[in-house]
């Protein structure tokens, strides 16, 4: 009886060994430390190094090793587009400013010809009473020019 229980004592640490050997084969290393591993993930820590037994790629740890490596990349990613979007955004106001300076410099020059057409139509007006007598004397004079003046000239400044 004594040899039988210890046979099976021995049958079960043999078999408990197998068992545990073969979750920790699966597991691809100690669960503390994949609990640790899972730990620095979450706090946004990539780049721990993960070691692995050679052709291990199905393991809890290869995949875990396999999520951190897909992480990193995605945040390598995400901070070049980043990067790309803010010289983007410099780019563009940049162009809003020179934009912005030339709208002004046109402002500027629209504001001058405006003075400059208010100056001429002030001189305009202030001709126009004197018009009639310019066209007045122009009858005169024109008949006294030679005949080829009064061909070349406008047909409302001929007698």
């Amino acid at each position: 009886m004594i040899l039988g229980g210890l046979t099976a004592a021995v049958m079960a640490v043999i078999f408990g060994t197998w068992i545990v050997t073969g979750i920790v084969r699966q597991l691809g290393g100690e669960l503390g430390e994949a609990a640790n591993l899972a730990k620095h993930v979450a706090e946004g820590k990539l780049s721990m190094r993960i070691d692995l037994r050679p052709g291990d790629t199905t393991s809890l740890m290869a995949q875990l090793r396999a999520m951190q490596e897909s992480l990193a990349a995605v945040v390598t990613q995400v901070r070049q587009g980043s990067e790309s979007v803010a010289t983007a955004s410099a780019e563009i106001a940049e162009g809003n400013h020179d934009l912005s300076a030339r709208t002004e410099s046109q402002a500027s020059s629209l504001e001058q010809t405006a003075a400059s057409m208010d100056e001429l139509s002030a001189t305009v007006k202030q001709k126009t009473p004197t018009a009639p007598l310019g066209a007045t004397s122009l009858r005169w004079v024109l008949p006294q020019w030679p005949s080829r003046a009064e061909k070349s000239s406008p047909r409302w400044c001929r007698p």
